[in-house]
């Protein structure tokens, strides 16, 4: 089971970096069969959490063979899926449970999102259309407290928003208040987070207190990448010293949001915002995601307008960007006592056995400030991760002639 040491997680007394895929959809549209290859692939790439959407995503892909997973009896279908939620679909929920026993032979740790933003009252997305399944009130603790009985056998993190903003003067607050009170009820050891729409970091204050750690996303906007390292920088600054994850950066392939949708965000975009995420403070961990395996998108199927189609998810699954994000884990997960620091502007993270310093673009780096001697200075091209070993004078970390971004590691 997962513990919170300070900044950082630990499991069985060592360093545990959170690096988790987004795969919302799991629940309502993967076969087992196409299950356990994905579990497989991530695993095998050193993946330890995958976010799951616990109700049905409200912009998921269709599904192609026409199995459709409701959590609770339907009512209307009329295109909006009206529930009633105190009659829970015991089929969906045991099917759940036989996905949640395929994760656990995998030694992965379900993160599951209780409450998406479709099922709380004034969210944003209730200004859509096809966003609905609104949950009353006096529903949501039978509903939470059942799903953590259910769940708890497999030591998830639960978080009890997803996507979500917190509106003033709403029933919203009762909502995650109630549902924090029954998942610590119901599994007292668990860790429990919120998990926010992308760029904000308001939380309600009396919730953010009780918050085992803080999960926010720097998202998709083309104009708000920035996010993934002025927000830790933000909360470190208001003295927040638990975890932090940047549970969902850009997602590979998905389009920057903006007036034109015309780019899409490449492995290298993924790369920037996460290292940026992680050396900010962030260091907890941070969540990858592929357009096309969040939705578990099958070609030929359905998907809500408004952005361009996702990949299919069979090539979704094999995108780069993957094994970019694995590699911060890697680098990471040993640095003793990691500081996040500012190093001649770009962002740093020192520990008392190495620093490492993201190089977006190639360019000269000024050392001076470190306050310690290093003897050797190492390059790790994020492209391909070749090594390198730029001239140093003076403290003065030389330009690389590459087109990439890099890492430079100080020993």
């Amino acid at each position: 089971m997962l513990k919170v040491n300070n900044r950082r997680f630990e499991k069985d007394g060592k360093t545990f970096f959170y690096l988790a895929d987004t795969c919302w959809s799991a629940f309502t549209n993967i076969s087992m069969n196409d299950w356990r290859h994905y579990l497989k692939k991530r695993k095998a790439q050193g993946y330890n959490v995958i976010q799951i959407n616990v109700l049905r995503q409200w912009d998921a892909s269709t599904i192609s063979d026409g199995k459709v997973w409701e959590p609770f009896e339907l009512v209307s279908n009329d295109g909006t899926r009206v529930y009633d939620y105190s009659k829970p679909n015991e089929e969906y929920f045991n099917h759940a449970e036989e996905m949640l026993k395929v994760m656990e032979e995998y030694d992965l740790t379900p993160g599951l999102i209780l409450l998406w933003c479709n099922y709380i009252p004034d969210t944003w997305v209730h200004g859509m259309a096809q966003a609905t399944n609104l949950m009353p009130y006096e529903n949501v603790a039978g509903y939470v407290e059942m799903a953590v009985k259910r769940f708890k056998k497999y030591h998830p993190i639960y978080f009890i928003s997803g996507d979500t903003d917190f509106p003033e003067e709403s029933k919203a607050k009762d909502y995650y208040l109630t549902a924090y009170d029954v998942v610590k009820a119901n599994d007292a050891e668990a860790l429990v987070s919120a998990h926010i729409a992308g760029e904000h970091t308001d939380v309600y204050p009396d919730l953010l207190e009780k918050l085992d750690f803080f999960s926010y996303q720097s998202g998709h906007g083309r104009d708000g990448q920035q996010t993934s390292y002025s927000i830790p920088k933000e909360m470190l600054k208001k003295g927040f010293n638990k975890p932090m994850v940047d549970t969902e950066v850009c997602y590979e392939f998905m389009p920057k949001f903006s007036r034109e949708m015309d780019e899409r965000y490449s492995a290298k975009d993924v790369r920037k915002s996460s290292w940026q995420a992680v050396l900010a403070g962030a260091f907890g961990g941070v969540t990858y995601g592929a357009h096309g395996i969040w939705s578990w998108h099958n070609s030929g199927e359905t998907f809500p307008p408004g952005y361009p189609y996702p990949a299919d998810f069979h090539d979704a699954l094999n995108f780069s960007g993957a094994m970019d994000i694995a590699y911060i884990k890697e680098k990471t997960k040993d640095l003793i006592n990691p500081q996040p620091v500012e190093l001649d502007g770009l962002k740093a993270l020192k520990g008392q056995n190495k620093t490492l310093v993201y190089v977006p673009a190639a360019r000269d780096v000024d050392l001076s400030d470190l306050d310690f001697d290093f003897s050797q200075v190492k390059a790790v091209n994020l492209e391909n991760r070749r090594i390198y070993f730029p001239e140093v004078a003076d403290k003065l970390a030389k330009k690389l002639d590459l087109a990439d971004d890099y890492l430079l590691i100080l020993a």
